[in-house]
């Protein structure tokens, strides 16, 4: 039951996305293939970070980036990212961009559009979405967290 819902719930938001950007619903099957997901504090640029435990980072990064691998992207397709915050999309950090290539390999995008030099990701749940022609293809999360708040972690029985 529980793929089921996945799979229903990455259709929803799928057709979502393209009845918003094109009018109509996806159109064909998914052939893309984005995994193995993870996030990264890119702020000092020779010395990224990934995040903690549980997808968590501690203190005021400037910026993160999404980072997966990929194959079946094809060069002119539409990649859109969305990012929320809390629940809420950050409607001016959505973007979308050409593909480039044809081959498999691996990407790092970067989440925050870059408009100040001061800017920090404040403590929160952050969510991204990537979509391949308007079809969700890959999704994550992330915390923020000020240090010593960090969550704790269960220990395994």
């Amino acid at each position: 039951v529980a793929k089921a819902c996945e799979q229903l719930s990455v259709q929803t938001v799928s057709w979502e996305m393209a009845l918003e950007g094109m009018g109509t619903p996806p159109q064909g099957a998914l052939t893309a293939k984005l995994s193995n997901e993870y996030f990264t504090d890119t702020s000092i640029p020779d010395k990224p970070k990934q995040a903690g435990e549980g997808n968590v980072f501690t203190g005021s990064p400037k910026q993160i980036s999404i980072n997966f691998d990929y194959e079946g992207l094809k060069k002119g397709q539409k990649v859109v990212y969305r990012t929320f915050l809390n629940g809420e999309e950050l409607d001016s950090w959505r973007w979308e961009e050409i593909w480039e290539d044809d081959q498999p390999g691996e990407w790092e995008e970067w989440l925050y559009p870059g408009y100040s030099e001061a800017f920090k990701f404040e403590p929160g749940s952050y969510y991204v979405e990537v979509f391949v022609d308007y079809q969700l293809a890959l999704y994550g999360n992330f915390e923020v967290v000020t240090p010593g708040e960090e969550p704790e972690v269960p220990e395994e029985e």
